[in-house]
């Protein structure tokens, strides 16, 4: 979630905690969109969204570039310091102290994996930094996906390769990581502000490439929807069942609440997911959205 205190103080940007039209759990500013006399920009503390009592809903990002007079680039690089509970005053080598990763290559066996389902391994480990889990401990027989935040490794999720393996995937540990999993997207660290495809899994990721994050489950959290709501335009394409895509339409319906300027709920009829897609297909896809 946006730490929206700390930016305003970091920023000596004037605010108050209480007064006329600051309610409860709320704080409130002058807001720079229109000639205000009366803090009518407000900033919920508790589902970490901005509100206008005259603009309505404004993005955190929207919010920071009038907030301060910045390009959106610069906007949502500052979104990005001030959001999440990663420590960014530490250093890189405390940072790897603290991430207790698999940092072993690729085996054969997870590449013919890779391979089979269609993809370049080369590719994946050039562009995702994939690791092997070894063949002992935990994460044994699995793909390990790092998910990075400001350069940095915040957590990581393993694909198992075999079919007979339970879960699936498996998310790191707590000790193992430096946020939550389930309060993070996959690949939200290479995306720009604006336009972002929405997808279930990592996998789905990297079929599609690059303005697409994972929520890794059509399960999301307050913090994830947080994260999503500093675009402009968001896609959700969730896997075609009926539970997935009621919950895209649910999650669609609080990201346009929140600001979001356009979403869209994509259902691919003739795929369970995207994962399912040729290479070629999901490319035209990803072409037509964006």
């Amino acid at each position: 979630m946006f730490d929206c205190v700390s930016f305003l103080k970091e920023y000596k940007i004037p605010y108050t905690e209480k007064g006329k039209n600051v309610g409860r759990e709320w704080i409130g500013m002058k807001c720079p969109f229109h000639d205000d006399v009366s803090n009518h920009l407000g900033f919920n503390l508790i589902k970490g969204y901005f509100f206008c009592w005259v603009c309505g809903h404004v993005s955190i990002v929207n919010s920071i570039m009038g907030l301060l007079s910045v390009t959106k680039e610069e906007a949502y690089r500052i979104y990005k310091l001030f959001s999440d509970s990663v420590e960014y005053g530490e250093t890189t080598e405390e940072i790897k102290r603290n991430i207790n990763i698999p940092d072993l290559p690729l085996n054969e066996n997870e590449k013919k994996y890779l391979s089979n389902r269609g993809f370049d391994w080369k590719e994946l480990v050039e562009e995702f930094d994939l690791r092997s889990g070894g063949y002992t401990g935990i994460y044994k027989y699995r793909i390990i996906i790092p998910f990075y935040y400001g350069g940095r490794i915040v957590t990581f999720q393993g694909r198992a390769i075999y079919k007979q393996q339970e879960p699936k995937y498996l998310s790191a540990r707590s000790e193992d990581s430096l946020v939550d999993i389930k309060d993070f997207l996959f690949n939200i660290d290479k995306e720009d502000g604006y336009k972002v495809i929405l997808v279930e899994g990592v996998f789905d990721v990297f079929k599609l490439g690059n303005n697409c994050v994972a929520s890794c489950g059509m399960y999301m959290t307050k913090k994830q929807l947080c994260l999503l709501a500093q675009f402009d335009s968001v896609f959700i394409l969730f896997d075609n069942e009926e539970e997935a895509q009621k919950r895209a339409n649910r999650y669609g319906e609080e990201l346009s609440l929140v600001g979001v300027k356009e979403v869209e709920i994509i259902r691919l009829n003739e795929y369970k997911d995207v994962a399912d897609m040729s290479n070629i297909e999901a490319r035209l896809l990803k072409r037509k959205l964006l």
